[in-house]
């Protein structure tokens, strides 16, 4: 004979077993208490369904008292202050890093170059100038002021 499948009274009451118990309401609660029956999709949309028709909202902002809430929500008010100052303060310094690195471009250069080996001779290719992956044999040194490798890459 076939199931008729799970209804939203089931569903009804499981959770306000579940609250009757003191215990969180939640999909695989509910699942848990209906004997493992029942899919995720079934029991969240009964569960909204239930929601909606009692008016119940997921922040419980209903159940907590004005003496909470109030101190709560001006904490709440000041942190996010505090934390779009700081944000502000951080997006500042940025902005002049920015603007004063575009003033001296010698001196980002000069970070982001090769070392020299010897007065006249240039830098090594970089790393991966070749391929993409990595050639563990491959050694850059500077042997009598020009840059030369050892060992053979691994193909």
């Amino acid at each position: 004979m076939a199931r008729t499948g799970l209804t939203r009274m089931d569903v009804k009451r499981a959770r306000d077993a579940l609250l009757a118990q003191g215990q969180h309401t939640s999909i695989d609660a509910i699942r848990i208490a209906l004997g493992n029956t029942g899919s995720k999709t079934t029991i969240h949309r009964y569960l909204k369904e239930l929601e909606e028709d009692e008016g119940a909202s997921l922040t419980r902002a209903g159940s907590l008292s004005d003496a909470i809430q109030d101190p709560v929500a001006r904490l709440a008010a000041r942190l996010h202050e505090e934390a779009q100052a700081l944000v502000d303060q951080q997006a500042a310094a940025a902005a002049a890093q920015r603007s004063a690195s575009r003033r001296s471009p010698k001196s980002q250069g000069s970070a982001l170059s090769w070392p020299r080996c010897g007065s006249n001779s240039p830098a090594p290719p970089p790393p991966f100038a070749r391929s993409r992956r990595r050639t563990p044999g491959l050694v850059w040194r500077c042997i009598s002021a020009t840059w030369t490798s050892s060992g053979s890459p691994n193909r």
